[in-house]
């Protein structure tokens, strides 16, 4: 996390999710601060149309991730994504999915943080991100 800077985060372990919230130096959670991965069954976010470099790994899926304007450019996003990350990797995800939507410089964000641009899913537009982990 950017220097200097008094957040923490803490994290959530679910059955088929994993996520991590901001926490402010009071101890309060920041509102709309966090990212979350999804596992196990994606059918609901990816159908059929996974592409077939990915077919047997086991996959998550970026449900969300959301950081405050003022927030942002500090090195907290990446931080938030870092740590799921860790998060996702200790569950057994092998490999991250995520459709680039709602931050400014998707490109330039995920692909700091190593994400790499695949083809769309089937039937879909928007583009598909993935990372190895």
């Amino acid at each position: 996390m950017a220097q200097g800077k008094p957040y923490r985060f803490e994290s959530y372990d679910g059955d088929s999710s994993v996520a991590v919230f901001l926490i402010d130096p009071g101890g309060e959670q920041v509102e709309d601060a966090y990212a979350e991965v999804e596992f196990g069954n994606l059918n609901p976010h990816l159908d059929d149309g996974v592409p077939k470099v990915f077919r047997g790994a086991k996959l998550g899926y970026v449900t969300g991730i959301e950081l405050p304007d003022e927030l942002q450019g500090r090195g907290i996003g990446t931080a938030m994504m870092e740590s799921l990350e860790k998060l996702a990797r200790g569950r057994g995800v092998e490999t991250l999915l995520l459709h680039p939507i709602g931050i400014p410089d998707p490109t330039r964000f995920y692909l700091g943080l190593g994400y790499e641009p695949v083809s769309p899913l089937a039937g879909q537009s928007l583009p598909l991100y993935a990372k190895r982990l």
